[in-house]
């Protein structure tokens, strides 16, 4: 029988040539079976990025018990090695009476122990175990590149929640959380005779950046006062994403928030409307209440002008208008860079009070660029550049066609 000849390539070139997989699962599971060189390099990238669906059922609910099961076999420890990316997921919608999937702090602690090398985790969807004497397992704190928190309509899950999982971590350099419950708020309901106990995060906890949509009404006000509280924040968080859905109270509750966070925000991103979102079209100039004038060291700030076939051309306008009252209180403020996310067609824009915007952004002594983002690809950008004349014959005006969502249009 001939004998097997051993695999003769260089490590670094093992891993170049695994990195040209682009992460594909089925090729690169293939790789790690060419022999002992290409096992180690392969594996490190078939694992790297790892998304979990609960398969268990007991009585009515989903776990991730198997998931659980395998990362503490002794079989499994070089790969929990392996693991950065994290994704647990249920389904978006779930039918009253079906079972739903569940998570404990518990169970998310062990996972911080099993798996060294996570660096980014992402929860979405899930109901989340009411285990107020977790908070004792909260050790060791842990330090993340990101941490996404998906909510949807039928999760059980609310701002204790979700400070509860941050506190699980020292250090979050990027905190996403969208609540996309669709909840109807009103504001006249009257107030529970049970007081609530007020949330609170258990430890401080470094922020660089925050995105926060269409977030249940109390959440911002209670990260506004465990910043206050810790005071860490101060010299951490600079980069904040804020999608809204039109309520007077949403904007109300930012108020302390930008009050306490406002001095070490550098880039904001505002949008008063969420995409395909259809609650809550109503008195969107209360957004004039927030007081981006607390944004002492502002550089950069994207004003959103998001195109839904819900919103009206009222809403559009007096979004427009709100925009250009928070604008007027950054003229004394070191604003470098103003970017406008337009998804709206020409001819709506064309309906708004441009000049109004010129004069003003052209009053900002210290505004380097304005760049305006087009998402349509049928439009003429020159079109759009018309809007702002002033700022365009100082030579201050960009305007490119954006290929991003809102949410991640770069500052």
């Amino acid at each position: 029988m001939a004998r097997t000849r051993p695999c003769t390539l260089p490590y670094d070139v093992i891993c170049i040539i695994v990195d040209e997989l682009k992460g594909d699962k089925s090729d690169l599971a293939s790789c790690s079976l060419v022999c002992r060189d290409w096992l180690q390099p392969s594996q490190s990238r078939l694992f790297r990025d790892v998304d979990i669906e609960p398969i268990h059922q007991e009585a009515d609910l989903f776990d991730f018990s198997d998931f659980t099961d395998f990362i503490a076999s002794e079989s499994s420890n070089h790969i929990c090695r392996y693991i950065q990316r994290l994704t647990l997921r249920s389904a978006y919608y779930i039918p009253k009476g079906q079972p739903q999937a569940w998570v404990s702090l518990q169970f998310l602690s062990g996972l911080l122990v099993q798996l060294p090398a996570l660096r980014n985790l992402e929860l979405d969807y899930l109901n989340f175990a009411k285990d107020e004497h977790a908070v004792a397992l909260l050790r060791p704190r842990r330090a993340l590149d990101s941490l996404v928190i998906h909510a949807a309509k039928h999760c059980s899950i609310d701002e204790f929640d979700i400070l509860n999982v941050i506190s699980l971590f020292v250090d979050i350099s990027k905190l996403h959380i969208l609540w996309n419950k669709w909840e109807y708020f009103d504001a006249d309901a009257p107030d529970s005779d049970e007081a609530p106990r007020p949330p609170q995060m258990h430890g401080p906890v470094r922020i660089r950046e925050l995105y926060v949509s269409d977030v249940k009404i109390p959440f911002l006000s209670c990260i506004a006062r465990e910043i206050e509280k810790s005071g860490f924040v101060e010299t951490a968080l600079d980069t904040v994403t804020i999608g809204l859905a039109g309520y007077r109270a949403k904007f109300n509750n930012l108020v302390p928030f930008f009050r306490v966070a406002g001095p070490c925000i550098r880039r904001l991103r505002l949008n008063t409307m969420v995409r395909s979102s259809d609650v809550g079209f109503q008195e969107l100039e209360a957004l004039t209440v927030l007081p981006l004038e607390a944004c002492i060291n502002l550089e950069s700030l994207i004003l959103v002008l998001d195109d839904d076939p819900w919103i009206r051309r009222y809403y559009l306008s007096t979004t427009f208008q709100a925009y250009l009252e928070l604008l007027s209180r950054c003229v004394r403020l070191g604003l470098k860079r103003l970017i406008f996310y337009l998804s709206i067609p020409n001819d709506a824009l064309a309906t708004l009070d441009w000049a109004a915007m010129d004069r003003v952004a052209s009053s900002i002594k210290s505004l380097q660029i304005c760049r305006m983002n087009v998402l349509r690809m049928n439009e003429s950008l020159q079109a759009f550049e018309e809007f702002l004349p002033e700022l365009r014959g100082a030579g201050k005006l960009r305007a490119e066609w954006s290929m991003t969502d809102w949410s991640d249009t770069p500052f």
